[in-house]
């Protein structure tokens, strides 16, 4: 089992914009693909586990745009390549008011983002987003083979957890510039 450190470092190595939870200084990023330090939010509580706590949400209907505006795949690819392992975020209502998105990870000109969707039904409530969700969402809908011109964007809707026994939550979910 990797030491608390190990998961800190590796989480720092997940985003590169000044909205996730590492203890590592912000920067803003920039459109290019020299290599960049992800971070992960400040603002958002990020919950390392040991076990197979990072996979809370379902299956993605992905809706694409591209230009240049959209993200590099290669800086998604660095992204969904810093993955830290097993955990998750624990994103509250709060966050996503007024519609407004939750940055969970960044790499350059690719940033991954969350909020409560809007067919949820339940009203504003905390919801968690593991690891693994952005990896796979990431790597399976973002990657070179999405792209065109080397850029993609892409959102979805998503069920997630919310926490143990608690039901399921609508998520949207995306992959935007940062």
């Amino acid at each position: 089992m990797p030491s608390l450190t190990k998961l800190v470092l590796a989480l720092a190595v997940l985003t590169t914009t000044t909205t996730l939870a590492a203890p590592a200084s912000l920067t803003t990023t920039t459109t290019t693909t020299t290599p960049h330090q992800p971070r992960l939010s400040k603002r958002l509580e990020y919950q390392p586990s040991s076990g197979a706590e990072d996979d809370y949400c379902g299956e993605a209907n992905p809706q694409y745009t591209y230009g240049p505006s959209a993200p590099l795949a290669s800086d998604c690819k660095a992204m969904y390549e810093a993955h830290p392992g097993p955990g998750y975020w624990l994103i509250s209502a709060s966050e996503t008011d007024n519609n407004n998105w939750a940055r969970l990870a960044a790499s350059g000109s690719c940033a991954f983002e969350v909020r409560l969707g809007s067919d949820n039904r339940g009203g504003k409530v905390d919801f968690r987003f593991g690891t693994n969700d952005v990896r796979f969402y990431t790597r399976s809908h973002a990657g070179a083979s999405q792209a065109r011109d080397g850029r993609v964007s892409v959102e979805s809707p998503v069920w997630c957890s919310r926490k143990p026994a608690d039901g399921m939550v609508a998520v949207d979910w995306r992959v935007a510039h940062s």
